[in-house]
Order: C-alpha cells, then sequence, then structure tokens
C-alpha cells in the first residue's frame, strides 16, 4: 500500500505542477541575472525572456486548470487566497509606487 494514497492520476497531476512551477522558477532566475529582453543566445528565433515567462505562467495556468477540473484543487478556496494575498502583499513590496 502506498503510503500518500494518492492514485497515479493524482501524483502524475502533481509531477506537471512541480514540473511548471519549477520551468517557472527557472525564467525568473534568467531574467533577474539578463533581463526582460535577453534571449538564449543559440535560440535562432530569439524568444525574449519575458515570452518564455509568460508561456511558463500559461502552462502553470493549465495545470492548475487541469487539477480543479479532477477536484484536486478547489477554485473558490484559491480566489480567496489570491483575494487575501492582493490585500497583504503590498507591505512586503518595496518599489512599486504608491
Amino acid at each position: 500500500m502506498k503510503f500518500n494514497k494518492l492514485s497515479p492520476a493524482e501524483e502524475e497531476r502533481l509531477a506537471k505542477l512541480t514540473e511548471e512551477c519549477g520551468e517557472i522558477s527557472q525564467m525568473v532566475g534568467k531574467t533577474l541575472v539578463h533581463g526582460w529582453a535577453s534571449y538564449h543566445p543559440r535560440d535562432p528565433k530569439q524568444v525574449r525572456n519575458r515570452a518564455e515567462l509568460e508561456k511558463e505562467v500559461g502552462g502553470l495556468l493549465a495545470v492548475v486548470d487541469i487539477m480543479i477540473a479532477a477536484g484536486d484543487l478547489n477554485p473558490d478556496a484559491i480566489e480567496s487566497a489570491k483575494k487575501e494575498k492582493a490585500a497583504t502583499i503590498w507591505k512586503y513590496l518595496h518599489h512599486q509606487g504608491e
């Protein structure tokens, strides 16, 4: 018996969520080091960091939607947490203006 009691489908969705979060983390790191307009020097399409980050955030949101549809996540709880964060995050942001 598995200790986490997750189905293979649940594990797969969680793995995809982790993968997308990692890809976002990687793009944030690249953007912090090289800036929004930079791109990988061997990329013939010269896709900028901003576009890459937008793509990865879209991937994350797609996985979240899949997890909501599967019943893994509650969309009302997510929206509530989003509103709570929006109301409290400003005291931790120091360079966003008034």
